[in-house]
C-alpha cells in the first residue's frame, strides 16, 4: 500500500508516526483517506473538499505533482506521497 508522509510537526496532531499507510489508488484519494482517518488534518490539507490547500505542495517519490494533476495521478503500492508546506518569504 502507498504511504503518506506528513511534516514532523503534524505528528503531534495525529498522535502517531508521520508516515501513514493508506489503501489508495490516486494522490487525491490518499489525502482524503488520511484526513478521514485524522480529521484534525483536514483544514491543513484541503481548502475546500477535494481541493488541496494552496499552502501545500504534494510530491510522489520526490517529484512535485501539479495541482491539476493531483486527482488523476495514480499510485502504486510502493510509492510515498509527501505533503510539504509551501515556503513563503523572500
Amino acid at each position: 500500500m502507498p504511504n503518506v508522509q506528513v511534516p514532523d510537526a503534524w505528528g503531534t496532531v495525529i498522535g502517531e508516526t508521520t508516515v501513514v499507510e493508506v489503501e489508495a489508488t490516486t494522490v487525491l484519494s490518499a489525502l482524503e483517506i488520511l484526513t478521514n482517518r485524522f480529521p484534525a488534518l483536514r483544514g491543513r490539507v484541503f481548502s475546500t473538499p477535494g481541493v488541496v490547500a494552496s499552502w501545500l505542495n504534494v510530491a510522489v517519490d520526490g517529484a512535485i505533482v501539479g495541482r491539476a494533476d493531483i486527482p488523476r495521478t495514480l499510485l502504486t503500492a510502493d510509492q510515498t506521497v509527501l505533503v510539504v508546506p509551501a515556503l513563503a518569504g523572500g
